[in-house]
């Protein structure tokens, strides 16, 4: 297969689950997990082009910064996102009564997937499960297993390393690193790239550092005027050690075991002005 940008072996994974549990009937998830801006939505747009060539039916929606407007509010969106959603009008209004049940509410969608995935197989695509609400966690944790022998695949994307993902169901994790862009300055990372050559890298880091907890997004701002790298010794007073490992974990910092490093220059550039 043609190379997707950088990203063929990655999609070739991807796209082997989903013939997979088209050909045998059994359903799997993806986790989908890398730092802000390293194209995670693209490939997760390009996946789902692909599913729908093949004949799955599609569902997309991703969880807000903002908390959402109703608990598991990600998933039932993309229950009903696009042309031709997942679930129909009528099973989507049943759902209605165990809206704040999420027990009862996993009962009734395990019925309405698997009596869906009878006629069609099923791609659900949730996105920045750095932000669902605890709610959406444990129906997207349950509702795989539930359904491990109906043909659907669960497509999820995260920022953070993505735990207890799902239980008694296949899981293939795929890690989207740095890839070999023409702009060195942007150290892989295809949103600095772009905001590089736009004169836009401010919006960049920005979106970057949308789902730090404050602590972790002052504690950044002060390594950067250390330098390219930094112990934590240097930090001064005893550093927030939670909120190093959050940067360490979304790929803004790399860990060598005796001092930490700037993952993009560019980004530390842009925190000193």
């Amino acid at each position: 297969m043609p190379d997707f940008l950088g990203r063929g072996e990655d999609l070739d994974t991807a796209l082997e689950v989903l013939h997979g549990t088209r050909a045998t009937g059994i359903g799997a998830v993806v986790a989908v997990t890398g730092e802000a801006g390293i194209g995670k939505t693209m490939f997760i747009t390009e996946l789902r082009e692909r599913a729908v060539g093949d004949g799955f039916a599609t569902g997309r929606a991703a969880a807000l910064e903002s908390g959402g407007i109703a608990p598991i509010a990600p998933l039932l969106t993309a229950l009903r996102s696009g042309p031709a959603p997942v679930l129909s009008q009528a099973d989507f209004g049943a759902l209605a009564t165990y809206a704040s049940r999420p027990i009862w509410l996993v009962d009734r969608l395990t019925g309405q997937l698997r009596a869906r995935a009878t006629a069609t197989p099923i791609l659900i695509c949730v996105e920045d499960l750095q932000w669902a609400d605890a709610a959406t966690r444990y129906v997207l944790r349950v509702l795989p297993a539930q359904l491990v022998s109906s043909a659907i695949v669960w497509l999820f994307s995260s920022r953070l390393p993505l735990d207890a993902i799902a239980d008694d169901v296949a899981v293939h994790e795929i890690l989207l690193g740095p890839l070999p862009l023409s702009v060195p300055e942007a150290g892989g990372n295809p949103l600095l790239a772009v905001a590089l050559t736009r004169g836009q890298v401010a919006e960049a880091v920005r979106h970057m550092l949308s789902s730090l907890p404050s602590t972790a997004k002052e504690l950044l701002t002060a390594a950067a005027a250390l330098g390219p790298s930094f112990t934590v010794e240097s930090l001064g007073a005893l550093p927030d050690h939670d909120a190093l490992a959050r940067l360490v974990r979304e790929g803004l910092l790399a860990d060598d075991g005796r001092r930490l490093h700037f993952r993009h220059e560019l980004l530390r550039q842009a925190l000193l002005i």
